[in-house]
């Protein structure tokens, strides 16, 4: 199992989108989050995680902000969302019978930001 983290900023032009698909052919993670992609999660044709063989599983919920988690993962696996907020996506699945549970985290950069969050995370 493989799960690739990256930050996506500029996802929206060619150059980084042939990146990321190049890594996601070079390391086939099972499970991608994309953070900083600073446009909206429909903005990106379905074609193109499809070919990738990928699937948009969810985004953080920032109220009336942009997204800026995103939760994709391969076709075969199928994973349950149970939180997200605005700094976090949690998320379980299961493989070769273990149950696993995983909580992707956007931090925010000031110390007082990440204990606000941190609190709300834990």
């Amino acid at each position: 199992m493989k799960i690739l983290y990256w930050n996506a900023r500029g996802i929206a032009n060619g150059d980084m989108r042939r990146a990321l698909k190049n890594l996601v052919s070079s390391h086939k993670p099972s499970i991608v989050c994309l953070s900083e992609p600073f446009i909206l999660a429909n903005s990106i044709p379905v074609s193109y995680w499809r070919s990738m063989r990928l699937s948009f599983v969810t985004t953080n919920d920032r109220g009336t902000h942009d997204p800026n988690l995103w939760l994709l993962c391969n076709d075969a696996l199928m994973l349950s969302v149970i939180s997200k907020s605005a700094q976090q996506i949690t998320f379980s699945y299961s493989i070769d019978g273990v149950h696993c549970v995983i909580t992707t985290v956007y931090a925010k950069t000031s110390v007082v930001g990440r204990r606000h969050s941190f609190g709300r995370t834990l």
